[in-house]
């Protein structure tokens, strides 16, 4: 996980075959840094927010998603990065009220034409609010989340329990 070019840099250096970028926005520095190393690189949409702060989207979310990740998919081709290295992620808990995260969620299909997606919702403040259980008890509320998830069309979830949610 990283949203800086040099970080990456060293990981790829170092072995990494998957950069996570967070910071929301195409960055030709990083693209750069894929395309070289041939790594896959999984887009993580933030509403130009941190996980502490909230962005209104007057389209709403689904909409503001689905824009970003057709922008970040055709920036990414567009400087030779093959389709086939790219990952999606509707960013749960980034720049997002507890609503939003629970209307992406909801609203997973939606994303169908960008594969893989990636869906982290694991422990996150949306699971705590929708069980009102605390980090060290979501797991159970963390699985349902996960799971509608892959019924709805997740490829790929990051989860904090491997055991669990397998």
């Amino acid at each position: 996980d990283t949203f800086r070019p040099r970080i990456a840099k060293f990981a790829l250096e170092n072995g990494v075959a998957i950069v996570n970028d967070e910071s929301g926005v195409f960055s030709e520095e990083m693209a750069s840094l894929v395309k070289e190393y041939n790594a896959n690189w999984i887009f993580m949409h933030t509403g130009n927010k941190t996980s502490s702060e909230v962005a209104v989207y007057e389209n709403g979310v689904v909409e503001n998603v689905l824009g970003f990740f057709k922008s970040m998919k055709e920036q990414a081709l567009n400087f030779g990065i093959d389709e086939n290295k790219l990952c999606f992620d509707y960013g749960i808990g980034f720049g997002k009220t507890r609503e939003d995260d629970l209307t992406l969620l909801k609203n997973t299909d939606v994303f169908s034409e960008f594969k893989p997606l990636l869906v982290g919702v694991s422990n996150k403040r949306v699971v705590g609010q929708a069980t009102g259980r605390e980090v060290d008890e979501r797991v159970f509320g963390t699985i349902s989340a996960e799971s509608v998830s892959v019924f709805l069309g997740a490829d790929v979830i990051r989860t904090h329990n491997v055991k669990a949610c397998v």
